[in-house]
């Protein structure tokens, strides 16, 4: 038999690939056939065919993110991560001013005392109710638990003792996604993740 009818004999029968390959590594895998596998390959199976079959229908799970976030932002959520479905919101610490008196203390920084805070320097704080201090702020120093200190040109003001304050430091714009997955998708549909901050569409 010629090399040319051997190899078409071979051709006919599906028995084309017979590259043998170190019998050190099993005795399943004699053959590239039985090393690629085919399309009947279930995820019992040691094939590549076969492990491509069980990612695709076994391996996806319910997502679970976990977003590296800043100082500042906490998560709410029963789970210590995000779940597809059931997403968590990311919320601000509010607090109150304190009825008491803006100070400055040079250098364009204003002292604002808010009992309590618990903020921390880098923090981004949004006020309101005030008259001359509304707006976005970053802390700059808080060496003490009962005021903050802002960049802003000094304007004497008595706080009323109620003006809100929301501190939430920037998301930052990259994540450590851990499992990305979304099950049961559609034909040509599109998925998209969407990142809120005390209900404002942040990314």
């Amino acid at each position: 038999m010629t090399w040319l009818s051997r190899n078409l004999t071979k051709l006919g029968i599906g028995d084309w690939m017979t590259q043998n390959f170190p019998a050190v590594n099993s005795v399943d895998n004699d053959h590239v056939s039985d090393v690629v596998g085919n399309k009947a390959d279930t995820h019992d199976g040691n094939s590549i065919a076969a492990r491509l079959n069980t990612l695709e229908k076994h391996a996806h799970s319910e997502s679970e993110l976990y977003p590296t976030l800043r100082a500042g932002v906490t998560i709410i959520s029963n789970d210590v991560a995000w779940k597809l479905g059931g997403a968590a919101i990311i919320v601000g610490n509010t607090k109150n001013l304190d009825n008491a008196d803006a100070v400055d203390i040079g250098g364009g920084r204003v002292r604002i005392q808010i009992t309590g805070h618990g903020y921390s320097v880098g923090n981004s704080v949004t006020i309101a109710g005030t008259v001359n201090y509304n707006g976005t702020f970053k802390i700059t120093g808080n060496g003490f638990a009962d005021y903050i200190v802002i960049e802003s040109e000094f304007v004497a003001e008595t706080f009323a003792g109620g003006g809100a304050e929301t501190a939430i430091d920037f998301i930052p714009s990259d994540f450590d996604i851990h499992y990305l997955s979304i099950e049961n998708l559609s034909e040509n549909a599109v998925y998209e993740i969407v990142l809120y901050a005390d209900g404002i569409k942040v990314g």
